[in-house]
């Protein structure tokens, strides 16, 4: 269930990263980003409980370092660089970082920064774009940031609303309807991990997770927190 299938389902010869592109507006989106622009109750609550959930489960205090993978519409990144975390984006989508800084400099969000993905994070005010590519493999990423430096002595992730289910393939693209349908459509590179795999990974480089979920609210209030 690798970039061969992608190939097939999404109907087109090659992978590229400029398939992971989100049509969007820019200038609209400073103003009023996903999930707002939806002017939907149902989907501004389900994101606004989850976003609170993931934030309750940190158990960190500011000015502690963050670095966020996939920041995409900067909502979260913002929340905690308001309050008062270092916090770095990481986000394959160069507009969704020119909107995630757009966003920061109108909140005066002094500690965000966005960059790529290396063996340490961009220091404060650094900006630079992301090449980190989203085929890197879950565990590269655990040993990347099995690397870096805390102030505390000790790194914890978490991995928030993530498609980690059972599935019949350790890891794969997603077979669900939508997720087929942005396949097709965008061409995005989908991806699900199989519960028992992404468990064996976890230990397999050093880490121990435990799943949170809140039981009513949002399906998206699904958080694993992992220590080393």
């Amino acid at each position: 269930m690798g970039l061969g299938a992608l190939q097939i389902v999404s109907g087109r010869a090659d992978y590229s990263i400029a398939n992971e592109a989100s049509p969007f507006d820019l200038e609209e989106a400073v103003s009023a980003p996903y999930p707002f622009s939806t002017r939907s109750t149902k989907v501004v609550g389900e994101e606004l409980v989850a976003r609170g959930f993931i934030v309750a489960t940190l158990g960190l205090n500011p000015p502690a370092r963050i670095v966020e993978f996939g920041s995409g519409w900067g909502n979260l990144t913002i929340d905690l660089a308001t309050m008062g975390f270092e916090v770095t984006a990481v986000e394959v989508e160069r507009r969704f970082c020119d909107l995630t800084e757009r966003r920061s400099r109108a909140g005066a969000d002094s500690r965000l920064s966005t960059g790529a993905c290396s063996s340490s994070p961009p220091t404060r005010g650094s900006t630079r774009r992301s090449s980190t590519s989203p085929s890197t493999t879950a565990r590269t990423m655990w040993r990347c940031s099995a690397t870096w430096p805390t102030s505390s002595g000790r790194c914890t992730v978490l991995w928030a609303g993530e498609p980690i289910a059972p599935m019949s393939y350790p890891w794969g693209l997603r077979l669900d309807g939508y997720s087929l349908w942005s396949i097709r459509t965008h061409g995005w590179l989908e991806l699900g991990f199989d519960e028992g795999y992404f468990a064996d990974a976890l230990a397999r480089t050093g880490w121990k997770g435990t799943r949170t979920r809140l039981p009513a609210g949002s399906p998206l209030a699904d958080v694993i927190v992992a220590t080393r």
